[in-house]
C-alpha cells in the first residue's frame, strides 16, 4: 500500500487573496467616450483613453496618423480626468489632475513640452478645483475653491490672479461672455438668491447689478445687451435684459403675471431680435414689452440659429422639426419623428460653412443617427447611418471647423471614437483610439433565490440578464426584456419595469422565463409608438406591492398582488393632474410616500384602499414648499426631510399620526439640508449643516435632545464631505475628509471618541476616495484609489490592519496605474458580484468568492477529492480515509492536532493511494 503525505509551506506577502472571476464578456469593443472637442487652428483637441495612459489630452489633424496623445499628465496616478477644454485666444486651457498638484488649471500649445500647469493655486497636492472656464477675448476667467473666488489668467503664472473673493455662503455659478462686458452669477446660499454681476477684471470693477430669487438658466446677447430669464420675487420667471448698469438691468415683459411666470427658455438672437420658447408657445422680442409678441402656439425646444434661419423641435404630438424665419407664415414643418424614442438630452442643430444644416434624430429603422435638411420637407433626410440597421451610432459632441464637423460616435465595431464629416462626403472614423472591448455596464443588480438579476448591454441591446448562481459556471442568460429597472422580489417572483413590444410596463420572472404582468397604459402615442406606464419604486407592504405608474397621462399610485387582475390603481390623488408618487417606503404595515395633491406636495399614508390613502397631518405653523427627497425608518421611527417656509429643509418625524419637526438644526428659514439617512440598530445617522460646523455627522433616536452632532470631523465651517454611509458589524462606516488626510474610510459608534479614520489608504491631502460599500459576511468591501494600483477592490474588517487591497484587477505591467473601477458591488450567497474593467474585456460582471476565516475538521473525510481555503487557520484532527486527495490552504497555519491520521487501504484496494497537501498561503 502506497501512502503519500505532502506538507508545503508557501508564505505569501502583500496581496494574498482569491482572484475575481469574469462571468461573461458580453460586448465586443470598449467605449472610449471621446468628448469636449475644441478646435484651434486646424487641430482638434479632445480627451480620450487609449487603455494605456488613462484619460488624457489628445489632438488630431483629421487623419489617423495625425491623431495622438499630447501628454500623459498623470503617469503615476491613472487618468488626469481633464475637463472643460476651453479656447482663449490661441491657447487651450483645461482642468486636470496630477498626483503632485491636485486639480488645477493647465494649458497646452499641442506639444508635450507646451502642456503645463498654469499655476498651482492651492500649493502641493491640495486642489483649487477650477470650474466655469470661460474665455473673454484672450483672457480666461474661472472660479476656484468651491467657486468662492473669481480668477482670471493670461496663460502665465504671474498673470493668473484673483479678481474677487465672495462670502463663505456664496459661489460663482455661471460666467457669461458674448458682448463687451463679462457677466457672471453668484449664488447666495444664505438668502437662496442668485445675483447678476459684471467685471472688468479688477476687484474695483467687479459690481453686483441685481439680485434674483431664481437661477438664470438661459441667456443670449444681442449686440452688447444681455437678455436672460430670471425672477426678482415680484414677478415669476420672465425675460430680462442688462446693458451692464444697475439701472439698465430691467424686466423686458411680464408675459404671465403672477408668481409662476412664463419661464422663457432657449433664448436665441436673429437679426437683432430675441426669439424664445414660453408657455408652450414660440415668441419674439425687440427688447420692449410692446415689441414682445407670440409667433405661434408651438413650443420651441432646442431653438437654434443656423445659417440665418431658426430651427426648433415641438413635442406636442410627436418629435417634430420646424424651420422659421421668425414669422408665423415663415414657420414650416420639416419632418415628424416618433416622440417617445426622441427624448434625448444631446439634441442640437448645427451648420457648416457650405450652408448645410444637421441634427440628430432617432427612427426605429436606423436608430439615433445624423440627419440633414436643406430647409424643405423633401430635403430633410438621413445623412449618415453610422451604425447600420436598427442600432444607434449616437453621434454627439459636435465641433465645426468651416465645412468640416468633428464629433464622437460608434459604428458598433469600435467604441465611441473621433469622427469627421466634410461637406456631403460620408462621415468617417478618424482613429480607433482604444481598440479593446466594449462595456456591458452591468447595473441594477437584484437577487431572488439562486438567481441574480441585472441590466446589461450586449452587442445588440441593453436588456435583462440572469445568472443562476446555483450552477457552478455562473453563465449569463439574456431574457429579452430591454432596459429593466426597479426590481422587487415578491412571492418567489422578480417584478420589474421593462420595455418590449408594448412599451415600458410591469413584468415578472422566475429566473428562467418572463411574462408581462399587465399592460397598464395601452395603445399608442401616435406614429406607432407605444404608451408607457413606467412603473417605478416597487415597494412591498403586506400581501401587495405598490408603485407609481402612468395611465391615460396621469401618474398615480398603483398596487399589485402579482396578477393582471390584482394590478389596480389605488387612488386618483390629484384629480385632473399627476400626483407623481415618490419615495415609497413601508412603515408599520402601511405605505408612506410623497405626492402632489390638488393643494400641495405632501406626505401620504395608505392602507391600500382609496379611502385609506390620505395626507399625513402636520402643524398649521408650517407651509411645506417641497419634499426634499429623503425618507428613512428605524425600528420605531419614520424620518422625513421636508422644506418648509419657516424652517428651511430640516428633519421631521412621524409623531403618532402626524408629521412634526424633530429639530430645527439650523434655526430659522436657513436649511441644515439633512441627508444620507442611515439606520444603525434603532438610531438614525445622517449628515446636516448647522452653519458653524459645516455639514457633518449627526445622530438621533427620535427625540430633540438626542438629535446632535457626533463630531466636527473637519473643524470649522468647512464640510467634511461625508458619503457612502453603511451599517457594518453594528457600527457606521463612511467616507469623509478631515482636511488633512483627504477622503478616506471612517467609522463611528455614535460617540466623538468612537468616530475615527480607519485607515489612511492614500497618505496626503488627496485621499483614496472609498466608495461603493458592500457587506459580505464579516467583511466590508469597497473601491478605493491608490496611485500604485489605480481604483481597485479593497476590504476591511473595521481595523487599520484589516483594511487591505483585495486584488489588482486592472494590472498594467510595472506602473500598475490603471483603474478597474469596481462599481455595483452586490452580495449574494456569500459571494461578491461587481462591475469592473480588467483592461481587456471592458466594464463587465465579475464575482469574488471570499475565504472563510478558519475551519476545524474532525471525524472522517469521505469525499474522494476535497480542497478547502481559509484566511487564517485550519485545524485538523480527523481521519483521512483511504483513496482520498485532500488539500488544505490557510493564510497563517494548518494545525495537525492529535487524532489526525491517514488510514491505510487494504492491499487489494485499487484506491489505496492517499494524498494530503497542506499549504500556508491563503486563498487563490
Amino acid at each position: 500500500m502506497k501512502k503519500t503525505f505532502i506538507l508545503t509551506l508557501f508564505f505569501c506577502y502583500g496581496v494574498c487573496a482569491q482572484t475575481p472571476v469574469l462571468i461573461s464578456d458580453l460586448k465586443g469593443n470598449n467605449y472610449n467616450a471621446n468628448e469636449q472637442l475644441v478646435i484651434i487652428g486646424s487641430t482638434v483637441y479632445f480627451r480620450a483613453d487609449d487603455g494605456i495612459s488613462g484619460q488624457e489630452l489628445w489632438k488630431s489633424d483629421g487623419t489617423a496618423a495625425g491623431t495622438a496623445i499630447v501628454k500623459d499628465i498623470n503617469p503615476l496616478g491613472g487618468s488626469s480626468n481633464l475637463r472643460e477644454l476651453t479656447k482663449a485666444g490661441n491657447t487651450l486651457f483645461f482642468i486636470a489632475f496630477d498626483y503632485n498638484t491636485g486639480y488645477e488649471l493647465w494649458k497646452s500649445n499641442g506639444t508635450a513640452a507646451g502642456t503645463t500647469i498654469v499655476k498651482d493655486i492651492a500649493p502641493s497636492s491640495e486642489s483649487s478645483l477650477p470650474l466655469n472656464l470661460t474665455a473673454f477675448g484672450s483672457t480666461l476667467y474661472f472660479s476656484v475653491y468651491n467657486n468662492s473666488q473669481l480668477w482670471k489668467s493670461d496663460g502665465t503664472a504671474a498673470g493668473t490672479v484673483m479678481v474677487k473673493t465672495f462670502s463663505a455662503n456664496s459661489s460663482v455659478t455661471k460666467i457669461i461672455s458674448g458682448g463687451n462686458i463679462l457677466y457672471f452669477t453668484v449664488t447666495n446660499y444664505t438668502n437662496n438668491t442668485e445675483q447678476l454681476w459684471k467685471t472688468n477684471g479688477t476687484e474695483a470693477g467687479t459690481l453686483m447689478l441685481k439680485e434674483f430669487v431664481f437661477s438664470i438658466y438661459s441667456y443670449v446677447f444681442s449686440g452688447n445687451t444681455l437678455f436672460f430669464n430670471a425672477s426678482d420675487g415680484v414677478t415669476g420667471v420672465e425675460l430680462w435684459k442688462s446693458n451692464g448698469s444697475v439701472v439698465g438691468t430691467v424686466l423686458v415683459v411680464d408675459l404671465n403675471e403672477g408668481e409662476y411666470g412664463s419661464s422663457p427658455g432657449y433664448l436665441t438672437e436673429l437679426n437683432g431680435l430675441i426669439y424664445f420658447s414660453a408657455m408652450d408657445s414660440f415668441y419674439k422680442s425687440d427688447g420692449t414689452a410692446a415689441g414682445t409678441q407670440q409667433i405661434s402656439n408651438r413650443d420651441a425646444y432646442y431653438l437654434t440659429k443656423v445659417n440665418g434661419s431658426l430651427y426648433f423641435v415641438d413635442y406636442e404630438d410627436e418629435f417634430t422639426i420646424y424651420k422659421s424665419n421668425g414669422t408665423a407664415g415663415g414657420t414650416i414643418l420639416l419632418k415628424k419623428f416618433e416622440r417617445y424614442d426622441n427624448q434625448t438630452t444631446n439634441f442640437r442643430f448645427f451648420g457648416l460653412a457650405d450652408g448645410s444644416v444637421y441634427f440628430v434624430a432617432k427612427e426605429y429603422e436606423h436608430g439615433e443617427e445624423l440627419w440633414t435638411t436643406n430647409g424643405t420637407p423633401a430635403g430633410t433626410l438621413l445623412e449618415d447611418d453610422l451604425r447600420p440597421g436598427i442600432y444607434s451610432g449616437f453621434p454627439n459632441n459636435f465641433s465645426v471647423d468651416g465645412s468640416t464637423v468633428y464629433f464622437t460616435a460608434t459604428n458598433g465595431v469600435a467604441g465611441y471614437e473621433l469622427w469627421k464629416k466634410t461637406g456631403t462626403s460620408a462621415a468617417v472614423m478618424v482613429k480607433d483610439v482604444k481598440p479593446n472591448n466594449f462595456d456591458a455596464n452591468p447595473n441594477n443588480l437584484a437577487k431572488l433565490n439562486n438567481f441574480l438579476f441585472l441590466n446589461a448591454t450586449d452587442q445588440y441591446s441593453t436588456q435583462l440578464f440572469v445568472v443562476n448562481t446555483g450552477n457552478s459556471n455562473f453563465n449569463l442568460q439574456g431574457l429579452g426584456v430591454q432596459e429593466v429597472s426597479d426590481f422587487l422580489a415578491f412571492n418567489n417572483k422578480m417584478y420589474f419595469q421593462g420595455k418590449q413590444y408594448n412599451g415600458r410596463e410591469l413584468w415578472m420572472s422566475d429566473g428562467t422565463n418572463i411574462s408581462l404582468v399587465k399592460d397598464i397604459y395601452t395603445g399608442t402615442a401616435g406614429g406607432g409608438v407605444q404608451n408607457n406606464s413606467n412603473p417605478a419604486e416597487l415597494t412591498k407592504v403586506g400581501n401587495f406591492f405598490y408603485f407609481a405608474a402612468t395611465n391615460l397621462g396621469d401618474r398615480e399610485l398603483w398596487k399589485s398582488d402579482g396578477t393582471e387582475l390584482g394590478t389596480v390603481q389605488v387612488k386618483n390623488i390629484n384629480a385632473g393632474g399627476n400626483s407623481y408618487p415618490n419615495h415609497l417606503i413601508e412603515f408599520g404595515s402601511h405605505l408612506y410616500f410623497f405626492a402632489i395633491s390638488s393643494s400641495a406636495y405632501q406626505l401620504f399614508k395608505s392602507d391600500g384602499s382609496s379611502a385609506g390613502t390620505n395626507p399625513v397631518p402636520y402643524s398649521s405653523a408650517y407651509t411645506i414648499n417641497a419634499a426634499e427627497g429623503a425618507i428613512a425608518k428605524t425600528n420605531s421611527e419614520l424620518y422625513v426631510k421636508v422644506n418648509t417656509a419657516s424652517t428651511g429643509a430640516e428633519i421631521f418625524i412621524l409623531d403618532g399620526t402626524s408629521l412634526a419637526l424633530l429639530k430645527d438644526i439650523r434655526s430659522g428659514s436657513n436649511s441644515s439640508e439633512p441627508g444620507n439617512f442611515t439606520p444603525v440598530n434603532d438610531r438614525l445617522y445622517f449628515t446636516a449643516n448647522d452653519g458653524p460646523n459645516g455639514e457633518e455627522l449627526w445622530k438621533t433616536d427620535g427625540t430633540p435632545n438626542s438629535t446632535e452632532i457626533i463630531k466636527d470631523i473637519r473643524p470649522g465651517s468647512v464640510s467634511s464631505n461625508i458619503n457612502n454611509l453603511i451599517k457594518f458589524n453594528n457600527y457606521l462606516f463612511f467616507s469623509a475628509n478631515d482636511g488633512v488626510n483627504g477622503q478616506e474610510l471612517w467609522r463611528s459608534d455614535g460617540t466623538p471618541e468612537g468616530t475615527f479614520m480607519v485607515k489612511d489608504i492614500l497618505e496626503g491631502a488627496v485621499g483614496s476616495s472609498p466608495s461603493n460599500f458592500c457587506v459580505v459576511g464579516n467583511t466590508l468591501y469597497f473601491s478605493a484609489y491608490h496611485p500604485k494600483f489605480g481604483r481597485e477592490l479593497w476590504k476591511t474588517d473595521g481595523t487599520e490592519g484589516g483594511t487591505v487591497l483585495v486584488y489588482d484587477l486592472f494590472q498594467n505591467g510595472a506602473s500598475e496605474s490603471h483603474d478597474a473601477n469596481p462599481t455595483q458591488l452586490f452580495e449574494m450567497g456569500g459571494n461578491l458580484f461587481f462591475a469592473a474593467d480588467n483592461g481587456t474585456s471592458g466594464n463587465e460582471l465579475f464575482y469574488f468568492k471570499p475565504c472563510p476565516t478558519g475551519a476545524t475538521f474532525n471525524q472522517y473525510t469521505y469525499s474522494p477529492t476535497y480542497t478547502y481555503h481559509a484566511t487564517q487557520y485550519i485545524e485538523a484532527y480527523h481521519t483521512l480515509k483511504f483513496g482520498r486527495s485532500v488539500n488544505y490552504f490557510a493564510g497563517k497555519a494548518v494545525v495537525l492536532s492529535p487524532g489526525f491520521t491517514v488510514s491505510a487501504a487494504p492491499d487489494n484496494d485499487s484506491n489505496g493511494n492517499n494524498t494530503f497537501r497542506a499549504e500556508a498561503r491563503g486563498c487563490n
